[in-house]
């Protein structure tokens, strides 16, 4: 990694620092330089690939330098950029010669180099969002998690005052793909510079035209409503309100409802999923769950059903501390 930072102008400010936890490493990303023009990158390596992660997404730009790099090395790099506000989103693929190159900013297609990939089946790149790029990258065998899981990383602290400013010279656009000021730590531009398999055996499912998601989801809405308040009848049941048990199913069914609900609405708005619920209902389940807990020990359950109440519990909890895992996921992502 270091020699391919060297490539592309960075000066390697002191030695790179190793993280092993992802909190670790985004506490390392969110803290200040104080140098206008010293920043960091984080670097890792996962699936096969080396990752690395570059909030400023001016990389991927640099296409001489990274042609250069795959053929000396002779590997491939998978390039791209995900950056929300401006809403830009594309890749790059070097083998080692740049054999794909597309970008859309603002639902336009300003960039479309080189014949249209396998893994890019049925994207609609006017219509390109985060949750197409995320399966992009799947489909080309380097899915990128948001940092899920503690591994190794190295952090470089690097100094780009001598970085020329990105080629944009085959976009449509005479203005720049992103802006500087739409970057912040959670924007993915990444490079990924080793060889890794593809799979190419799971096409993606075609999307269903507007109007049939329309009237699906007009006839869905008014039944999965109907059973989501049939399901929160449930807990009004007396036996249901004594036994811990039943209401872990009740809660199940319940939340099996709401997804239905939700279901219906993207179909009738034409929302694309990005999960089946946002952080914030995510935050609020976790808490319910806990809450259910706290609960339990002031009805008398823990007396009548010490041991179920006891192993529910614990259910509870771990659910929560994953929902609030979750919901941490999909902010990053939302960001």
């Amino acid at each position: 990694m270091p020699e391919l930072l060297s490539r592309l102008d960075y000066r390697l400010v002191g030695s790179p620092t190793a993280y092993s936890t992802s909190k670790a490493l985004e506490a390392a990303l969110d803290e200040s330089t104080d140098l206008r023009d010293v920043i960091r990158k984080a670097a890792y390596e996962s699936n096969g690939w080396t990752y690395l992660f570059d909030p400023e997404m001016v990389v991927m730009m640099s296409e001489g330098q990274l042609s250069d790099f795959a053929r000396q090395n002779s590997t491939d790099i998978f390039a791209w950029v995900c950056e929300g506000v401006s809403a830009s989103y594309g890749f790059r693929i070097f083998s080692p010669e740049l054999r794909r190159d597309v970008l859309a900013v603002g639902g336009s297609v300003e960039t479309d180099v080189g014949p249209r990939l396998a893994e890019e089946q049925n994207m609609d790149w006017a219509e390109a969002n985060e949750t197409d790029i995320l399966a992009l990258a799947m489909r080309f065998g380097a899915p990128y998690d948001y940092f899920a899981e503690d591994r190794n990383y190295a952090v470089y602290t690097l100094d780009e005052s001598g970085v020329p400013a990105p080629d944009t010279t085959n976009a449509k656009s005479t203005e720049p793909p992103f802006r500087p000021e739409d970057i912040d730590t959670k924007v993915v531009g990444r490079i990924a510079v080793e060889s890794a398999d593809r799979d190419d055996s799971t096409p993606e499912s075609p999307a269903l035209p507007r109007w049939v998601q329309v009237i699906a989801g007009l006839l869905l809405l008014p039944f999965t409503l109907l059973c989501t308040a049939g399901a929160l009848t449930i807990f009004g049941v007396p036996k249901v309100q004594s036994d811990p048990l039943l209401q872990l199913v009740a809660g199940v069914i319940s939340l099996l409802c709401l997804w239905a609900v939700s279901i219906a609405v993207r179909l009738i708005l034409g929302l694309k999923g990005k999960g089946l619920f946002g952080p914030l209902t995510l935050r609020i389940i976790a808490a319910t769950a806990i809450g259910l807990v706290i609960g339990g020990l002031f009805t008398g359950i823990w007396v009548s059903h010490p041991f179920r109440s006891a192993a529910l519990s614990i259910c509870y909890v771990l659910i929560a501390l994953r929902l609030w895992k979750i919901a941490a996921y999909r902010a990053r992502g939302a960001a």
